[in-house]
Formats: structure tokens, C-alpha cells, sequence
């Protein structure tokens, strides 16, 4: 893996690469993306801040630990132990529940 130089301006310690951030915050890489495109909803469409570092995407580490705090805080009945990502019986639900509207749709 090739880290990004110190030119003086980072440490490549602050910066984290997508799969290093989403080990670091028990999340997954397209939660990552997601959350610098589109924001969090429910904390005002507050964004993940992104860097690109050469042809790397780089998250800082200090503002993922910010964002996540964020995260957290905004849903004060989320349990810090479980991640961020849903679990695979959510997901099943949540698919579930969309094949049901469709059928109900017609579709």
C-alpha cells in the first residue's frame, strides 16, 4: 500500500484509505461513499469529507471519528456496540419488504 508523502502539509497517519476507514469505523465502504454524496439525513445532510491523495480516496481519520460521533449522537437509541452498517437480517427485511410493494404494484 503506498501512503501518501509527508510533505509537511499530513501526516500519513491522519489519513485513512476507504477499506482502513470502514475496518476503523464498523461501517461499510458504500456507507462511506454514500455519506460524501449524499450527506446524513437526519443531522441536516451533513457530509463525510473526502480526499484524494494521488488516485487514492482518502478519508482523514480525525473526521471520520467527528462524523461517527455525529452519527451516533443523532440516534441517541443506537447501541455504540453495533455497527453502523445493517445487519444481514435488516437487509433481508428490507428486501422483503420492497418485493411485497412491488408485487402489490403490479410489477
Amino acid at each position: 500500500m503506498a501512503t501518501p508523502p509527508n510533505d509537511g502539509l499530513f501526516s500519513h497517519d491522519d489519513y485513512l484509505t476507504l477499506t482502513q476507514a470502514a475496518r476503523e469505523g464498523k461501517t461499510s465502504i458504500p456507507a462511506l461513499y454514500r455519506w460524501s454524496r449524499k450527506g446524513l439525513k437526519r443531522a441536516s445532510g451533513v457530509r463525510l469529507p473526502m480526499h484524494w491523495v494521488g488516485s487514492r480516496t482518502m478519508i482523514r481519520r480525525s473526521e471520520l471519528r467527528a462524523f461517527l460521533e455525529l452519527v451516533r449522537n443523532s440516534n441517541p437509541n443506537r447501541d455504540d456496540a453495533k455497527t453502523l452498517a445493517p445487519s444481514r437480517s435488516q437487509r433481508r427485511s428490507a428486501v422483503k419488504r420492497a418485493a411485497d410493494r412491488l408485487r402489490a404494484a403490479g410489477i
